[in-house]
């Protein structure tokens, strides 16, 4: 993995791998829509609602696309690229469904601000053991 070229590449589409989930965020967001109808009686709010709740939760609604490489960590959604290089990153959190890249070596409350959070593709082996080797984690 030392080698320039070495990289790993994959997508992740939330909305795809969990379909059911997928159905009842439409069905809250809906319901938060009838809501801010009956409170306020104005077609304004419940599509401001609709607009809010959508925007907040794109990264289920479109795939993620992921590379890491030598220099550091990519990723592509919704048209926009977002790069950080591991020299940004301490620490890593393992998780069932995804790989946080912590800032900080010890658990601290900007963790999520700073942070980036990866979802794996039926790879997690693969993400983890390249990310530790990368922070010299092994």
């Amino acid at each position: 993995m030392d080698d320039k070229s070495s990289s790993l590449e994959w997508s992740s589409h939330l909305m795809s791998q969990y379909p059911a989930k997928g159905v009842i965020l439409a069905i809250v967001t809906v319901l938060f829509c009838v809501l801010m109808w009956i409170l306020f009686e104005h077609w304004l709010y419940p599509v401001l609602t609709a607009v809010i709740l959508f925007l907040s939760t794109m990264k289920f609604y479109f795939p993620m696309r992921y590379r890491l490489d030598a220099d550091g960590v990519r990723r592509w959604h919704v048209g926009f690229e977002k790069f950080r290089p591991w020299s940004d990153f301490r620490n890593i959190y393992v998780h069932r469904d995804g790989l946080f890249l912590a800032p900080f070596e010890k658990p601290s409350r900007l963790d999520s601000f700073r942070g980036l959070y990866l979802t794996y593709r039926d790879n997690r082996d693969e993400v983890v053991a390249f990310a530790r080797k990368r922070l010299n984690l092994a």
